[in-house]
């Protein structure tokens, strides 16, 4: 008798993951097809309102069904475990190559104007809508979907350390950038660790919401 491969391994005891990133997925396609169809993409203020408040919606359901193993994560707060500090520091290489790498892209391609938070100033979105929509909401959702259930369940299913490449991929996927896609990858690769080391969902929610809140209000 053969042993299992991984994707039988995580079909059969990590069958939530498909389905979960399968809705995050319709979500942000669904929504980014009606703001063309609609309003031919001058809207990004009402299609980032309608998406994140739907994956909430997404996110509390699926909270709400598997709330024990998410329950665990959120007990332990983890700030001082040695893996949040490392994770705090990895910052600063990481926006370093953010700057770098997307500054270069911007000039190089003349797609200023199209940065989101950028668009969503001109259309009179205050900096606590930007924070609130590009900085807490990406946190929240984002960690307690692939840290806190995705990269849960992938761990079941095979080593730790292939769940945070798999569910690193999955977060990556989801954002639906091309050229950004490396960049997006190390970033999870960083809060998939500190999760699964410190065993909590805090340091990593923390992590993201310092990082998106560098890149809105002060590199661009």
């Amino acid at each position: 008798m053969t042993a299992p491969t991984e994707g039988e391994l995580i079909r059969k005891k990590a069958p939530h993951v498909a389905t979960l990133f399968w809705v995050y997925v319709t979500v942000v396609v669904t929504v980014a097809v009606l703001n063309y169809v609609l309003f031919e993409n001058s809207r990004p203020d009402i299609a980032i309102f309608v998406q994140m408040t739907v994956l909430f919606v997404v996110t509390c359901v699926f909270s709400g069904l598997h709330w024990p193993a998410l329950a665990v994560q959120l007990k332990r707060f983890g700030f001082g475990h040695y893996a949040g500090l490392l994770g705090l520091l990895a910052l600063v290489p990481l926006l370093a190559i953010n700057y770098t790498y997307h500054g270069w892209l911007l000039r190089e391609l003349g797609a200023k104007s199209r940065w989101l938070p950028g668009r969503l100033r001109q259309l009179g979105l205050g900096e606590p809508g930007l924070i609130f929509f590009l900085c807490v909401f990406p946190a929240v959702l984002e960690e307690i979907s692939f840290r806190g259930l995705v990269q849960h369940w992938l761990q079941i299913a095979v080593r730790p350390v292939r769940a945070i490449v798999l569910a690193s991929c999955l977060f990556t996927v989801l954002h639906f950038s091309i050229l950004s896609a490396p960049y997006i990858f190390a970033v999870g690769m960083v809060l998939g660790w500190v999760k699964w080391k410190t065993g909590s969902l805090y340091p990593g929610i923390l992590i993201h919401f310092i990082h998106n809140l560098i890149v809105v209000e002060f590199f661009w």
